[in-house]
């Protein structure tokens, strides 16, 4: 809530810190209406666009300049207020992660994006656990993988597709991948699902890349 003090087109429930205990949080209540009721939103007359730009926005700025983000952003987990503006709920689950591991997040994106395997590699070996890694299987199978996103331009880039293979493939080769780097990859997934559903002619594949970018220069 602190974080998005500032922004107009976000809200995050208020916590009523009196009436919590140890064993009940009291929030305030939400009315609006959720994600997931697509048909509700066009109803609406709300600029399904807009509010598709909003959502991605706020959890790249959860993730990659907060470092602390929604770990289960799933579409009844949003509601769209009367106004227009995106209200988050529910964060029994949350990811976080510093600036060293978003710098080498951000560099993984756009080395993935770019089709360079050596620095994908790389940035493994100086960010992530490779004890037990096999570099040489790790870059072919790196290889491999980009391969199958070569022809596709940044455009028809599904990222969730890409984040689940990338998560296998490190996986499978050993690479350690700490909870809350599960739960990034989670939230990014589900944040392109979203965007989509509302403006299916989004490319979120570029914003993402601009982000990155962005997250680059910072450092």
């Amino acid at each position: 809530r602190h974080n998005f003090r500032h922004d107009k087109t976000v809200h995050i429930p208020r916590v009523y810190d009196k009436l919590c205990t140890d064993k009940i949080i009291v929030v305030e209540r939400i009315k609006g209406i959720k994600l997931s009721d697509i048909q509700k939103l066009k109803d609406s007359g709300l600029d399904l666009q807009k509010i598709a730009h909003t959502v991605m926005g706020s959890l790249l700025k959860q993730i990659f300049v907060d470092g602390l983000f929604h770990g289960d952003p799933h579409p009844g987990n949003i509601f769209i207020l009367p106004d227009g503006r995106v209200s988050f709920v529910d964060f029994g689950v949350v990811g976080r992660i510093d600036d060293e591991a978003k710098f080498a997040f951000a560099h993984m994106l756009i080395a993935a994006v770019e089709k360079d395997a050596d620095e994908m590699l790389k940035v493994m070996r100086e960010s992530m656990g490779m004890n037990y890694a096999h570099e040489l299987k790790l870059k072919l199978s790196l290889q491999q993988l980009l391969d199958k996103y070569y022809e596709i331009t940044l455009a028809e880039f599904n990222m969730n597709s890409f984040l689940k293979d990338l998560t296998r493939l490190l996986y499978e080769n050993r690479v350690h991948i700490s909870p809350d780097h599960f739960l990034l990859i989670k939230s990014l997934g589900m944040m392109e699902s979203e965007a989509k559903m509302l403006d299916s002619a989004m490319d979120v594949g570029r914003e993402i890349k601009r982000t990155a970018e962005r997250v680059i220069k910072d450092e």
